[in-house]
């Protein structure tokens, strides 16, 4: 039951979490601060602020899921994933590609749903090398930092749709309103794989988890 549920939180991260182009060095952004006031009081660089943040915070819940994903899945099944996220990056079609990269992330949901966490856990702290086991580490950190990072978010982009928003903001609250969507879903399943995660912790030498949204990433995955 447990496994299920966490397959389950993962997959709706990873059907969620749009493939962003973000670099990596930049994960650590903070949310920014949102004036008083509402939409209202917002400026148009308020709001790209806030849509570049929840962009890194994806990227970060994206790699972190990614790199979680090579580390307890089979050869096979990653090669399988890694094929099919290759052929659908080189369709020239935004829509077409896109609806392809959704079909590799249903595949790699089945294959995560294969995947049992206790064993993978023993078999990380008997045999994965150093590298193997940080980024592991690295990638639970990351998760429960996304979800950090996806609840600050949230609470500072409902500030933009509170009330009445200014005509130079206007066009843009459509975004912030799929933004916020977006990441309260994010918000709601990762905490179940953080926690499922957490099985796989003493195997990593992983000791803590994140407890503020301004802490910084752990950088490296495979």
């Amino acid at each position: 039951m447990k496994k299920t549920l966490l397959f389950t939180a993962i997959a709706s991260c990873l059907a969620l979490a749009p493939l962003a182009h973000a670099q990596f060095g930049g994960l650590g952004a903070a949310a920014p601060s949102i004036p008083g006031g509402g939409g209202g009081g917002a400026t148009p660089a308020d709001i790209d602020a806030f849509l570049s943040a929840a962009t890194i915070a994806d990227t970060l819940v994206v790699e972190a899921s990614k790199s979680l994903f090579n580390a307890v899945a089979s050869k096979e099944s990653r090669e399988k994933v890694e094929a099919l996220t290759k052929a659908a990056n080189a369709i020239t079609d935004p829509k077409e590609r896109q609806a392809k990269l959704d079909q590799a992330s249903k595949e790699q949901n089945a294959e995560f749903a294969k995947v049992d966490f206790k064993k993978s856990g023993e078999a990380l702290a008997k045999s994965a090398d150093a590298k193997q086991k940080d980024a592991t580490k690295n990638a639970i950190w990351n998760l429960a930092l996304g979800a950090l990072k996806d609840v600050e978010l949230v609470a500072s982009g409902r500030k933009f749709v509170s009330g009445p928003p200014s005509p130079a903001i206007a066009g843009k609250i459509p975004a912030v309103k799929e933004t916020i969507e977006r990441l309260s879903s994010q918000a709601e399943a990762l905490p179940k794989v953080v926690e499922g995660a957490k099985g796989l912790m003493k195997a990593v030498g992983l000791e803590a988890l994140p407890t503020k949204a301004s802490e910084a990433p752990k950088t490296g995955s495979i």
